[in-house]
């Protein structure tokens, strides 16, 4: 059963401890969701969902869904597929992505009419989201720079065309004019993730016209609109 959590583990955001994947769906449904957040004490108890549950509530509310997919290839495939399937108006509801592009070259290979898009972080293998670096052997302190400078010329130069990628999803710090111009050439949509700035809504919003995804709408300092 597919549910919709960010960690491997369920230490960070639960009260519980362990791999997810580990787990059965009785022993998930348990575990406190909001027990280590900010805003606990007013969402006490939040359990986690199923995919399926997120799907249904998202279809009821018109919302539109990027589905990050960090699991087993195969496994995702088929599930993704199926819920597709089961619901139709996943088809102009929903993106596919993942920062595994067999994952996206897999489900739309199966089904074609699934849009999908590849999530991209410099130095994915070599540093940590706060930029701290990735403790690591020696031998992959050597091979990880490599493998992160083919990484990024993948994604610019063949990835989009192999994944028949609609979309590009990429961190805020990754991102530029020259970005945005250079998918939009190859009828690729960039996405800007984790745009938690004023000034970086700003910039993205407006004078890229870049969608974005944000943790918080505090102090958005523009107004959010369709573009």
């Amino acid at each position: 059963m597919a549910v919709v959590f960010h960690d491997d583990t369920v230490d960070r955001c639960t009260d519980g401890s362990g791999k997810l994947c580990e787990m059965t769906l009785m022993s998930v449904k348990k575990l406190n969701a909001s027990a280590h957040h900010p805003n606990g004490d007013r969402f006490p108890n939040e359990r986690i969902p199923t995919l399926e549950e997120v799907i249904e509530f998202c279809l009821a509310n018109d919302l539109l869904m990027y589905i990050d997919v960090k699991s087993n290839v195969k496994l995702s495939t088929d599930v993704l597929v199926g819920l597709f399937r089961r619901y139709p108006a996943l088809y102009k509801k929903a993106i596919v992505c993942s920062f595994n592009p067999l994952i996206v070259y897999s489900v739309r290979s199966k089904d074609p009419d699934i849009v999908g898009g590849l999530i991209y972080r410099n130095r994915l293998l070599t540093r940590y989201f706060d930029e701290t670096d990735m403790d690591i052997g020696w031998y992959l302190k050597l091979a990880s720079p490599l493998l992160d400078v083919f990484i990024h010329w993948s994604h610019y130069c063949w990835l989009w065309f192999l994944c028949g990628n609609s979309v590009f999803l990429a961190n805020v710090g990754d991102v530029s004019e020259s970005t945005v111009e250079h998918f939009g050439k190859r009828g690729v949509r960039v996405v800007v993730w984790t745009v938690n700035r004023q000034h970086d809504r700003y910039y993205f919003l407006k004078s890229l016209r870049c969608p974005i995804i944000t943790d918080t709408m505090n102090d958005a300092g523009c107004e959010v609109e369709k573009i």
